[in-house]
């Protein structure tokens, strides 16, 4: 995670996501991307267009030509609805500080805290209070208007990635969210993408299971990321070996792309 906090006042509706994810496989160039786009976007001005393209080079793109950045990869790949909504999610806390931080510093620390559900689940409850006070401790020369836009885009972003749930009615909404254990896929690609931010081929199985800034996007207890990471092993995209009477996960393949290339034909 590099940069600093901004404000998320814009979306992407699905059916632009949609449109500029297609396009993105076929655009050798983000010019390219845009020309693709320009008039197929559903975005009513052409205003509204370009941000909608901005937004999505700004989330969702690391690398240029686009027909070869792992997310379009992943997109393309995975046809899988939760696979794809886990993808992005894991895409914007890379690329939105915001987003990463709340997940890190307000959802994964109350876990734990609550008491259980009538079928023992834990379900933990997230207040309006808690994020008008996360965004305006983040951002707090943001507007009054801006920063009711980022709480509520915020919050409809977690409810996208499936981690958070709305109950009740249009005007007392209560909003819950649990622990949560995402796709074999999705939590391999977003360890590729954790270990080539930090510049790592390996990292104590330790680190996943306790510190890893995946397992906190994801809001995961340490036994699912026990399950997932001898499933990681089971594909062969993942080596397990043990120096120093530590074990240490190393990943056995190239890159993030090439691991979407393998998952899509296993």
């Amino acid at each position: 995670m590099t940069g600093r906090p901004m404000s998320i006042v814009h979306m992407i509706s699905d059916s632009d996501l949609n449109v500029l994810m297609q396009a993105a496989a076929e655009s050798e160039t983000l010019q390219d991307l845009w020309e693709l786009t320009e008039h197929r976007l559903g975005a009513p001005s052409v205003h509204s267009r370009r941000t909608a393209y901005r937004k999505f080079v700004q989330w969702y793109l690391s690398n240029d030509p686009p027909t070869t950045d792992a997310a379009v990869l992943a997109w393309h790949s995975f046809s899988d609805n939760r696979t794809r909504q886990e993808v992005l999610h894991l895409e914007r806390c890379r690329h939105l500080v915001l987003m990463d931080l709340f997940v890190a510093e307000v959802l994964y620390p109350k876990l734990g805290t609550e008491s259980l559900t009538l079928f023992d689940e834990p379900l933990y409850r997230l207040d309006s209070e808690e994020i008008d006070s996360f965004v305006r401790k983040q951002l707090p020369n943001l507007r009054s208007e801006a920063a009711n836009r980022t709480r509520d885009k915020l919050r409809l972003l977690l409810v996208r990635a499936g981690l958070l749930t709305r109950h009740g009615g249009q005007f007392e909404p209560q909003w819950e969210f649990s622990y949560y254990r995402p796709t074999p896929q999705a939590w391999l690609y977003g360890l590729y993408r954790e270990f080539e931010d930090n510049g790592h081929r390996q990292r104590a199985e330790r680190y996943l299971v306790e510190d890893s800034r995946l397992r906190r996007r994801f809001l995961m207890r340490g036994d699912d990321v026990g399950l997932l990471l001898r499933e990681g092993i089971r594909r062969g995209t993942l080596e397990l070996v043990q120096f120093g009477g530590e074990s240490y996960v190393r990943l056995a393949l190239k890159d993030t792309a090439e691991l979407v290339t393998v998952l899509a034909n296993s």
